[in-house]
């Protein structure tokens, strides 16, 4: 999974932005990986690597607790503190799950990511577009729903019916099949008044809230709380809006 597709305000390891490197080839390279060197004066830096969880100006600290801009701009990205950091290392975790240190920079061309089985999406006139091809493109991975991301759901979640707890967009939708339960539920009844109608479509939104199952607890029910106990035994005070 992509969890990230990479465009021009993405910032580098080297404080310097995508837009700002060498992105651009009068041919492709033939040697991998593909370097994306910066082009800032004075800047070392070598190939693109995207810092993770980065935006604007607020970066976020390395494990050994210094900034980033206590780290070197080049591979592999040393503390200049003096401590044991052996590279810069984000003490994150990605929204796949995984920790940011177990995330690679992936520099790929069109046809090797269609060989991957990757969209791909139009080419983009512009400079520094990286990865991002259209409004999917900005999505976190597992948001979007193509084989860069986490997949496209089955066909049993995609065909179930719909009900009075879907979204109203879905259920304005319910009445192109006019036999199912929730159009015919969406029909005012002979006789039925407007607050009798709404009544009764709450009472299926609580019929059916309850069918729901609930998560397992993660905690045992019986066992009991060791930590944030206070025991404080003075008498309790009474605050008024007296003046002092």
């Amino acid at each position: 999974m992509d969890c990230i597709l990479i465009g021009p305000q993405h910032k580098c390891l080297c404080r310097h932005k995508f837009t700002e490197h060498k992105t651009d080839f009068p041919e492709i390279p033939t040697e991998r990986p593909i370097l994306i060197s910066c082009r800032q004066p004075g800047c070392r830096c070598v190939s693109f690597e995207y810092v993770a969880n980065s935006s604007g100006s607020s970066n976020p600290n390395c494990r050994c607790k210094h900034s980033l801009d206590n780290h070197a701009t080049r591979s592999p990205y040393k503390c200049q503190k003096n401590c044991n950091c052996t590279g810069f290392s984000a003490p994150v975790t990605c929204t796949c799950g995984e920790p940011a240190y177990k995330h690679v920079t992936l520099v790929e061309t069109k046809e090797e990511r269609e060989r991957r089985g990757h969209p791909t999406g139009y080419a983009t006139p512009y400079k520094a577009m990286g990865g991002l091809t259209g409004f999917s493109s900005l999505a976190e991975g597992y948001l979007r729903l193509d084989p860069s991301g986490r997949g496209r759901p089955d066909d049993d979640f995609l065909n179930q019916p719909i009900t009075a707890m879907d979204h109203p967009i879905l259920r304005a939708h319910a009445s192109l099949d006019p036999n199912s339960s929730e159009a015919q539920s969406q029909l005012r009844r002979p006789g039925e008044s407007e607050l009798d109608y709404y009544e009764r479509r709450y009472q299926e939104r609580q019929r059916l809230s309850r069918g729901i199952r609930q998560a397992p607890n993660p905690y045992d029910n019986d066992a009991k709380l060791t930590t944030g106990i206070r025991y404080d035994k003075s008498p309790p005070r009474r605050i008024t809006g007296g003046k002092k």
